[in-house]
């Protein structure tokens, strides 16, 4: 069905609802989504001028028959696929949050631009969260995966602004995000610096991530985790690519001692440089006969600051000989200027390429697609002074194509001389924006907050010098008051494509920071041109700057949480209800915390909670959990980090106990402690022990610390037999052995049975 049986049917369902009339949430009208993101109300669609008629045509023209949403005067619509496939008052429903991409421009009777609007804070809210983070751990110093519920939207997952991490409570912002090429349910975040066993991770992911329905989180989501590996390095795969040998382990390697190949050592360097996943030798199976061999690795290291070491490992791998010699699988258009030569297998760059126009040579470069094994290339081709790519007027041209001088890099073996012809096509369709994708982005690389609009477009855009055109280019507050456009200039997206107009102006921001409210930037015909040269048609985006940033509070940076004598206090910097002093708002290490007080300090705006003894089972850090229900008096809310901090400077306040004893020998009794004891060879902590040997008190005559074990002790007894019972207690109030932070050994009158 085309788009003018489309309007037919729309404009039939508009008069049909002409004779209801209610309250109307979301309001009225034509909602025009995908790249217009427009909408018409009702009652202007009978009043439109010409000018509005052909821009409504226009917007109709463009917009899929999924994205455009009916709104009748009760409220309730559908879309417009829903209404072309039934009759409307069997089809309208209540309309949801998700039904609606996002902020829309009112058009005007005359087609120019009015205020925006917003229908789905009208609109039955949608299934609040449906995206969810299931686990947030470390797959090895380098990686941490990010576990959702359902598949991802790439844009969203991978851009890197939509996390923020933390290791011991310092931000790390190097890194980068890729959604698993096998497994679209995990990002997997590639870190700048390695993290070691002992650090404390925070990962907030931001609900601006979108599963591929585009649907969000419910709300930032903060999931910590203390990062452990005491796993050596494993070889996962080793493959004959050519001649080279691509090894990859299942982490980073930081050093290998040696590389064999059947017992010969390897001199090639892997590429990329250690410490890498995955890395070629180059020439590694040059050589080597059709079968299975075995390569070999000797002391090889992780990326731990104390490393994992494999002293030894072995993989097989197998080489086939291929006696084919390599061939060109198809040539295809790959751009105005450009076409994709596919071969069968990796070859060598081709030595000739040949492109002709009616028998006439064009310039032509030839190289390798980046991220592909040598077995596509490139083809550029460009005008050779009067032997044009494209004629006067043409939009198309057709390329006789001659490609040679290849040969496979696993056997050498040349492929034959192979002629064809492509068609290549001029670009014709001007760049258009990407609604859902321009936003706020704070670019400020010291703290200080250096905000800017980031208007995202459907292709790359030329930056050449004049090809933005500021004067094109219109910022208007919601109030429709313009304001100063600073600066405007063309910046790459996550994937280093150049898609994103960067749009700058002081006259909106705070100390760096753009000030909240909506805006909507206009771009004039020609205000930005893509690779070809093709200017955008006049258009709008509304930018919403959230108001939710203003009045959190941030415990993470500051010093604003510490520790000392296990008295935390926590400085808010505003004044809090009475949740924020009330023990039952907080958690040690996931527990509810045992806490002797938790009062404000001074003012209402710092707490201070005194644990309790027999808290703190070691010295160091414990992540700190605070409720949702601590909030400050004008209702400012912490932040989703500040609710699960890692803290550090709590002091072991737990008292050891004898846990077991062991008859080492005849003469000798070994005692097991629950944590690291001192003791001292002297009368006084012998006397902190009663041992009896069926059931008559023997006395030792030395204690000591056992070696390599700080949680031992050993006891020298008057020889005994062994077979008879022995029992060890501590029945003292003074009792002399301590832990390492001076906490007494607990006083056990129920004796303990050696085994």
């Amino acid at each position: 069905m085309n788009k003018k049986v489309a309007l037919s049917i729309l404009s039939a369902t508009v008069v049909a609802s002409m004779a209801s009339s209610a309250f109307a949430a979301p309001k009225s009208g034509v909602y025009l989504g995908g790249d217009v993101d427009r909408y018409y109300e009702l009652r202007d669609l009978f009043n439109l001028t010409d000018a509005g008629k052909t821009k409504f045509a226009a917007d109709m023209k463009v917009t899929a028959f999924d994205k455009l949403i009916y709104v009748d005067f009760d409220g309730k619509g559908a879309s417009l696929r829903e209404i072309m496939n039934g009759e409307f008052s069997k089809v309208k429903r209540d309309l949801k949050e998700t039904d609606f991409e996002g902020v829309y421009t009112k058009s005007n009777l005359d087609g120019s631009n009015g205020a925006t609007y917003d229908p789905r804070k009208d609109a039955v809210p949608g299934p609040a969260g449906e995206l969810k983070v299931e686990a947030v751990d470390a797959l090895n110093a380098k990686e941490i995966v990010v576990d959702f519920d359902d598949e991802l939207d790439t844009v969203t997952a991978e851009d890197a602004s939509n996390y923020e991490l933390k290791v011991n409570n310092t931000t790390r912002s190097a890194f980068t995000v890729k959604v698993d090429s096998t497994d679209k349910t995990k990002a997997v975040i590639t870190l700048g610096d390695n993290i070691n066993t002992g650090d404390y991770v925070s990962l907030t992911v931001k609900k601006t991530v979108l599963n591929k329905n585009l649907s969000g989180l419910e709300k930032d989501e903060t999931k910590t985790f203390s990062f452990v590996d005491t796993a050596a390095p494993v070889v996962k795969s080793v493959q004959v690519k050519g001649s080279d040998v691509v090894v990859t382990f299942d982490e980073y390697v930081k050093t290998i001692g040696l590389i064999t190949v059947d017992n010969i050592a390897v001199t090639a360097t892997p590429d990329p440089v250690l410490p890498a996943k995955e890395f070629t030798l180059k020439d590694a199976a040059k050589g080597l006969t059709a079968g299975q061999h075995t390569i070999a690795f000797a002391n090889v290291t992780d990326l731990n600051s104390t490393p994992n070491n494999a002293p030894y490992l072995t993989k097989t791998f197998d080489v086939t000989v291929d006696a084919a010699a390599p061939s060109v699988s198809k040539v295809e258009a790959a751009g105005e200027y450009k076409f994709k030569v596919v071969f069968d297998k990796e070859v060598t760059k081709p030595t000739t390429i040949s492109v002709k126009k009616n028998g006439y040579a064009v310039n032509a470069d030839i190289q390798p697609v980046v991220g592909t094994s040598d077995d596509e290339y490139y083809v550029t081709v460009t005008d050779n002074g009067q032997v044009k790519v494209y004629g006067d007027n043409e939009t198309t041209t057709n390329l006789s194509v001659t490609v040679g001088g290849y040969k496979a890099t696993n056997n050498n073996m040349f492929g034959n001389e192979f002629t064809t012809s492509v068609t290549l096509s001029k670009d014709g369709a001007a760049p258009t924006i990407v609604n859902r994708f321009s936003k706020v982005v704070d670019k400020g690389t010291t703290g200080a907050p250096n905000e800017v609009f980031h208007v995202q477009f459907s292709e790359e855009l030329s930056d050449a010098t004049g090809a933005v055109d500021t004067a094109k280019i219109v910022l208007k507050d919601k109030d429709g008051v313009r304001k100063t456009v600073t600066s405007a200039q063309v910046v790459t997206d996550a994937s280093g494509k150049k898609t994103i107009l960067e749009v700058a102006s002081n006259d909106v921001k705070t100390d760096g920071a753009i000030n909240a409210g909506t805006y909507t930037i206009d771009f004039g015909t020609g205000a930005v041109k893509d690779l070809s040269q093709n200017p955008n048609a006049a258009a709008s985006v509304s930018i919403v700057k959230s108001t939710s940033a203003q009045g959190e509070i941030d415990l993470t940076t500051g010093n604003k949480v510490s520790v000392s004598n296990n008295k935390i206090t926590i400085k808010f910097g505003k004044e809090m209800t009475a949740a924020a002093s009330n023990a039952s708002s907080y958690q040690l290490n996931g527990a509810p915390i045992k806490a002797n007080a938790a009062y404000f300090n001074g003012s209402k705006e710092e707490v201070v909670i005194e644990l309790q003894d027999e808290t703190i089972a070691s010295t160091g850090k414990a992540v700190l959990g605070i409720n949702d229900s601590v909030v400050a008096v004008d209702g400012s809310k912490l932040n989703a980090a500040s609710k699960s901090l890692v803290v550090d400077g709590f002091t072991d306040n737990v008292d050891p106990t004898l846990v077991s004893a062991k008859k080492e020998s005849s003469t000798s009794l070994v005692l097991t402690f629950s944590e690291d004891v001192v003791v001292a060879d002297d009368a006084a902590h012998l006397d902190d022990f009663v041992v009896k040997v069926n059931g008559t008190v023997v006395g030792a005559t030395y204690i000591g610390s056992v070696d390599g074990d700080a949680k031992k002790v050993t006891l020298t007894l008057p020889q005994y037999n062994t077979s008879q019972t022995v029992t060890v207690a501590t029945y003292k109030s003074d009792l002399n052995t301590k832990d390492i932070q001076g906490n007494t050994l607990k006083v056990n009158t129920t004796p303990i049975t050696a085994n």
